[in-house]
């Protein structure tokens, strides 16, 4: 009995996060404005100015969620572009050389952030499914001064669950 009900709670638990989960990514695609965008998916989990005026947003799905949106908006509140930017594509314009700043402009925050005390690097992680469908973290290296020194893909072992 205690484990049926243990299960019926799980279960409405993961259907709603499904659905809460719908509901940002409809917002984000349908949405004609800033404040109609708010509206529909919330507050953007992280803000940057744009050079020239506005701001980039992004919406994140989770701690560790698979996508990532880049939202543009101008001062008055049309928003210019929507992109979802944790994609294979997108990580190949991510470069050695690239500022720090550049990355996150780029691609948003990671879900995790790790020092390298002997290296004296840091690497800033993304969880995302890759083109072929695929769980895989995508990661990013930067050395003491903030500029990218290294990027790789790695894909998770589905049958890893600690992962």
């Amino acid at each position: 009995m205690v484990t049926n009900c243990l299960l019926r709670t799980a279960a409405l638990l993961v259907v709603m996060a499904l659905l809460s989960a719908c509901a940002v990514d409809t917002g984000i695609h349908h949405a004609s404005n800033a404040q109609a965008l708010v509206a529909e998916a919330g507050a953007p989990q992280f803000k940057l100015p744009l050079p020239g005026g506005g701001e980039r947003w992004f919406y994140t799905s989770g701690p560790a969620g698979a996508v990532t949106w880049r939202i543009d908006v101008t001062e008055g509140g049309a928003i210019t572009a929507r992109v979802q930017v944790l994609t294979d594509d997108i990580f190949q314009e991510i470069r050695a050389g690239q500022s720090a700043d550049e990355v996150l402009m780029r691609i948003g925050p990671g879900y995790r952030r790790v020092n390298f005390e002997r290296s004296k690097t840091m690497a800033w992680d993304y969880f995302y499914r890759d083109t072929w469908g695929y769980d895989a973290d995508f990661s990013v290296t930067f050395n003491q001064a903030g500029v990218v020194v290294s990027k790789i893909t790695i894909r998770r072992d589905p049958s890893d669950k600690d992962q």
